[in-house]
């Protein structure tokens, strides 16, 4: 873990200049809503860090966090899920305000079940990837997705609640 961390910290660091007024890299954050095909909505935040030096502002660096219980979940006997996941996004056309975009998530996702169902899986890695647009508007931005689980299950191997396709929309406002 204390690998992990110094990993990280070299990684963030290599962007930082000393005594540098102009800079070169931006935060963004907001909300992501995502629905899995004939299944449930997994809501949450997102954030993203790209600077000029990821290949000249086309590549960004992304995490997750979304939950059935900003979803389906919501005031039901739904399910309580939570995702987390990792990604790298590739924006085409980058200096237009409508660009294509490929995405690729690596994380984890876990489901409360009851003890009663404690024979079925309750935990999953997720890996998938998405295509979509990414609208911007000043500091903001407004994309739509969709996307495969490469890693998918159906309760009895694996996860049951992470469905193949989905899709689904995202706000960011970027931060300087």
């Amino acid at each position: 873990m204390k690998k992990l961390f110094y990993i990280i910290l070299f990684f963030v660091s290599s962007f930082v200049e000393g005594q540098s007024i102009d800079t070169n890299y931006s935060i963004s954050a907001g909300i992501r809503l995502k629905k899995y095909t004939g299944f449930y909505w997994v809501n949450g935040i997102s954030g993203e860090f790209h600077s000029t030096k990821l290949l000249n502002n086309k590549l960004h660096l992304g995490l997750n966090i979304a939950t059935s219980n900003l979803g389906t979940a919501f005031n039901s006997n739904a399910l309580s899920t939570w995702e987390t996941e990792i990604s790298t996004i590739y924006f085409f056309r980058s200096s237009k305000k409508l660009n294509p975009i490929a995405r690729f998530n690596l994380g984890f996702a876990s489901v409360q079940i009851d003890d009663k169902y404690s024979s079925i899986p309750s935990r999953s890695f997720i890996a998938s990837i998405e295509t979509g647009v990414n609208y911007s508007i000043s500091s903001y931005s407004i994309r739509m997705f969709g996307g495969y689980n490469l890693l998918s299950g159906n309760g009895i191997t694996g996860l049951g609640t992470i469905y193949p396709i989905y899709g689904g929309i995202g706000i960011m406002k970027s931060f300087k």
